[in-house]
């Protein structure tokens, strides 16, 4: 799949997820998840366009942050303390690794606290934040298997294989996500 397909598959699913405010549970949620979406097109733009980690990466840290702070409203207490610990996470790996792989561990960190936050958040639907999280997971993993090759001896046709997979699970993600504000058949709450 081309580049600018991919491209303007995540910005459809930004405008969709803009397009729901009608049908979503409460505005600060639908908020968040325009803000996580906004910045995923973000560092989309670096990733998939130009293949800039160096500015991707960070803006992707920036994505996974509005989610923890959609998961853990109104308790932003708690999401601060989260953050407190994803900051002494980055502090330690940038003393110890360079910087790329410092915040590529530091966004595996608040991706693993995304996803515990959410399984208790307080979503417009909670089921498509999960499987959309899981897909992501799933996506991530690939992308890990497939950049493997550069760091370690890791057979380069599993690598290949990777890289099919990545789109496969983030295409999918990426919609949930951006339907998951909406309370299909219920109510909306301010």
């Amino acid at each position: 799949m081309p580049d600018f397909v991919k491209f303007s598959y995540i910005a459809c699913c930004f405008i969709i997820a803009l397009c729901t405010l009608k049908w979503a549970r409460a505005k600060k949620d639908w908020a968040f998840l325009c803000a996580g979406l906004g910045a995923t097109l973000a560092a989309d733009y670096f990733l998939i366009l130009f293949d800039d980690q160096k500015a991707g990466v960070p803006i992707f840290c920036i994505a996974h942050a509005f989610y923890i702070l959609r998961a853990c409203a109104p308790d932003y207490k708690k999401a601060a303390r989260l953050f407190l610990v994803a900051a002494a996470f980055l502090l330690a790996f940038l003393f110890f690794l360079d910087k790329i792989a410092a915040v590529s561990l530091f966004y595996a960190v608040l991706f693993m606290m995304n996803l515990t936050v959410s399984f208790r958040g307080r979503f417009g639907n909670r089921i498509l934040v999960v499987a959309g999280l899981a897909l992501f997971a799933l996506c991530d993993v690939n992308v890990f298997l497939y950049n493997l090759p550069r760091f370690a001896k890791y057979p380069v046709g599993y690598s290949l294989v990777s890289y099919r997979l990545i789109w496969c699970f983030y295409a999918p993600s990426q919609l949930l996500l951006a339907l998951s504000a909406v309370m299909f058949g219920r109510r909306r709450a301010n």
